[in-house]
């Protein structure tokens, strides 16, 4: 488990950090949350804020404008690392994946770009495949 230090609690008293799973003592998978009403630029710099900084968006997908399918109300980016796989034995890839999404009670909602709540992170996937479900 992270320290308490790591997890940030939001104005509600919720935590920052949720479902985070580890591989060799790294992080490999994560749910951040947001404040009510943080844009998806805010998200966006967020996520940056948390990968290494040598990464390269490899995608950029927003499914909401092309589905309208529940599974499908997010944004997936999708970035390459080589410091990411250096140090991760499950992913000599060094691709990181994101979801952006706004989700209510835990399940997703109709995506609002004003309105991003949910950040799904994993350090795995296959470069350029972003044809992933959202939640």
């Amino acid at each position: 488990a992270l320290p308490a230090a790591y997890l940030p609690a939001l104005e509600d008293g919720s935590a920052t950090f949720s479902d985070v799973t580890f591989d060799h003592d790294r992080m490999v998978s994560m749910i951040m949350h947001f404040e009510a009403g943080t844009s998806e630029a805010t998200a966006r710099q967020a996520i940056l804020d948390l990968i290494p900084s040598d990464a390269t968006k490899a995608a950029d997908v927003a499914q909401y404008k092309v589905r309208d399918e529940t599974d499908d109300q997010c944004v997936v980016l999708q970035y390459q690392s080589s410091r990411l796989a250096f140090f991760l034995d499950t992913d000599t890839t060094g691709i990181a994946m994101i979801k952006l999404a706004h989700t209510v009670k835990g399940n997703l909602a109709k995506y609002d770009p004003a309105d991003v709540n949910t950040a799904y992170f994993v350090s795995w996937g296959t470069l350029g495949d972003t044809s992933v479900e959202c939640g």
